[in-house]
């Protein structure tokens, strides 16, 4: 079912909840920016009083940096995980049916079989895991023990040169000693690093 349907089946408290998550990452400049604004110029109030159909649009612009909410939202609740799992499998306004849930989840487990696949290529041939071995400590010469140097050239190794589907968060060292959940996840984003909330 394509959204702007679903979108016309949501109540408004559903549709409004899920216009703030795409409000909240057109304001953090996603990288389609541009062609969002040109979208949103013939609307003086925002992305709330914009038709169902450009919402989808703005969605199908926003799709990587919603993906990467989701992510976000995953990692911060998973005790509440089969609560949310409940939720979504209610179906009450058609957002999801059980055979486009299960290829969601065999899509991501292929995903992780060929990342542990990368994993286990690199680990089992002494070859390669020497090969990778000398290029991390390559990189982190190269890096001259600058921070922001060393996180973006781990997240071109991690992501483009092996693809391990790794990812790296910050937080200080402050927020480490009281336990608090204050962790940014670093993204790459036209060869520099964007600090992306996870709370």
């Amino acid at each position: 079912m394509k959204l702007e349907k679903i979108l016309d089946k949501l109540g408004s408290i559903e549709k409004n909840s899920f216009i703030k998550i795409i409000d909240n990452i057109i304001s953090k400049n996603p990288k389609n920016t541009k062609e969002i604004d040109k979208i949103l110029s013939s609307s003086d109030k925002g992305l709330k009083s914009v038709d169902n159909q450009n919402i989808s649009t703005i969605f199908a612009l926003t799709s990587g940096e919603f993906q990467e909410h989701i992510k976000c939202e995953f990692q911060e609740i998973t005790s509440q995980l089969d609560i949310l799992i409940d939720i979504i499998i209610r179906d009450g306004n058609c957002i999801m049916k059980q055979d486009w849930f299960s290829r969601l989840y065999e899509t991501e487990i292929k995903n992780l079989k060929n990342r542990i696949k990368n994993l286990n290529t690199i680990f089992n041939n002494k070859k390669d895991r020497e090969n990778f071995s000398t290029k991390l400590e390559d990189l982190y010469k190269e890096t001259n023990n600058s921070q922001t140097l060393l996180e973006k050239a781990l997240l071109k190794f991690m992501d483009e040169t092996y693809n391990l589907g790794i990812s790296l968060y910050r937080t200080n060292h402050d927020d480490i000693q009281v336990g608090s959940s204050n962790w940014k996840r670093l993204t790459l984003n036209n060869n520099g690093i964007v600090l992306k909330d996870c709370n």
